[in-house]
């Protein structure tokens, strides 16, 4: 049921909010540690959103309340608190704008993998997720790896008709390093005017059809 209602508040701001944005920046400090972020913004859609949450169910499925969506953040931040080499754990809900961050710090990349599949583990409530790299890094390269379909993408993808419905909506990646980039793996990549920074953006609906459209190989 956990994982039901996760699912259903996922598939509800995909089909209503057209016009969201997801964000995921990782700042390294130095070669190993650095700062995790992730940041769902739907302040464009936020009347729709006021409607949404006053309803019980969407498409067949359990709509969480404000307190319930606040548990899974805070179930998801004790989880990863848990993770030896991750500190300053904190997330933040806005209710107004429906704007929410989830932040921490980690000590190096395999820790960073460690927190995420945690946090996953935590909020759907499955001890039996296999366990995946999101990222990879190296002295010469940084790697965003393709992510596996989940339900959230496998339930969207159904019907033509809710990717439509999101048409507007962006995911965009930002990674940060204490030293200059030399090139990116993907075409849409680009590359900050100091060279220590890279950011991607791609259309939702492309990313949930075709992961791999999110997978970067940065070299240093």
């Amino acid at each position: 049921m956990k994982t039901r209602r996760v699912i259903g508040l996922l598939c509800a701001c995909l089909c209503l909010c057209g016009c969201f944005e997801t964000i995921e920046e990782v700042t390294y400090t130095d070669s190993q540690s650095g700062t995790y972020l992730l940041t769902l913004n739907c302040s464009k859609s936020k009347s729709r959103l006021k409607a949404l949450v006053k309803l019980d169910t969407f498409m067949g499925l359990n709509i969480p309340k404000q307190w319930e969506v606040s548990n899974y953040f805070n179930t998801a931040s004790l989880a990863v608190e848990k993770v030896p080499g991750i500190s300053q754990v904190n997330y933040t809900e806005d209710y107004t704008n429906f704007i929410f961050t989830f932040t921490f710090k980690f000590d190096k990349t395999e820790t960073l993998n460690k927190a995420i599949n945690a946090a996953a583990v935590s909020i759907t409530n499955k001890s039996n997720l296999p366990y995946y790299n999101v990222f990879n890094s190296s002295e010469e390269t940084f790697q965003r790896n393709k992510t596996p379909n989940d339900s959230m993408a496998r339930l969207a993808k159904k019907s033509s008709q809710h990717l439509k419905l999101i048409s507007g909506a962006k995911a965009t990646a930002i990674y940060r390093f204490h030293k200059p980039v030399k090139k990116v793996s993907n075409s849409k990549a680009v590359i900050s005017k100091n060279g220590k920074a890279v950011m991607l953006q791609q259309d939702l609906p492309k990313i949930i059809t075709d992961p791999a459209l999110f997978t970067n190989t940065i070299t240093f």
